[in-house]
């Protein structure tokens, strides 16, 4: 997301307010979970749980910016609103002892105009970065990296690529990334209604 070639090849994104960020942390799985289900919503909190086996990967859906007012009310404000919406999550809370568990990913939706410089080709979240909903944004790099790569491999083994074979992967690309980042920001960044 925050490229330190990208920055070097003086391409700035076009950034898209998201009105969310997730504090993502592990709970090991309760021994007698709920069905599988990808996310909790209730009294206002939005849970992510991603079933790993015996733990959950799990998100909590907070106002962008909020950390530090979370942080302020401290750990047990921060496992109330886990269990606002999901509330079979209260004794595996109790293994959040220390804010280092819980990590912040600022969410963004950008997207670069141009992607490309001689001798440089954005792609992923360097060139587009996605919400986390709808769990798309790994799936569109590797688009985006198919598409490089098929149109690269001639030019690469030629020793020269055109400035136009740069700019044919971004046209391929550019249409379903929009696409997806207009359906994510009209939901609110993912999560329309929460946080």
């Amino acid at each position: 997301r925050d490229s330190a070639l990208r920055e070097a090849a003086a391409l700035r994104p076009r950034r898209f307010g998201v009105p969310i960020d997730v504090l993502w942390f592990r709970v090991p799985k309760p021994a007698d979970p709920p069905p599988s289900t990808l996310a909790y919503l209730r009294h206002g909190s939005m849970v992510i749980t991603i079933d790993r086996g015996d733990y959950y990967q799990t998100g909590l859906i907070i106002a962008k910016g909020g950390i530090d007012q979370l942080k302020a009310a401290g750990l047990d404000a921060f496992r109330r609103a886990v269990e606002a919406a999901a509330p079979f999550l209260h004794e595996s809370l109790a293994t959040i002892d220390d804010w280092e568990q819980v990590k912040l990913l600022s969410v963004q939706i950008d997207r670069l105009d141009r992607w490309y410089r001689r001798g440089f080709l954005a792609i992923g979240d360097a060139a587009h970065a996605m919400s986390p909903a709808f769990g798309v944004g790994v799936n569109y790099a590797v688009q985006d990296a198919v598409a490089a790569a098929n149109a690269l491999v001639a030019p690469l083994r030629a020793g020269e690529v055109d400035l136009r074979v740069l700019d044919g992967i971004q046209r391929r690309r550019l249409p379903p990334v929009a696409a997806m980042q207009r359906i994510q920001l009209a939901d609110g960044g993912g999560v329309d209604g929460v946080a």
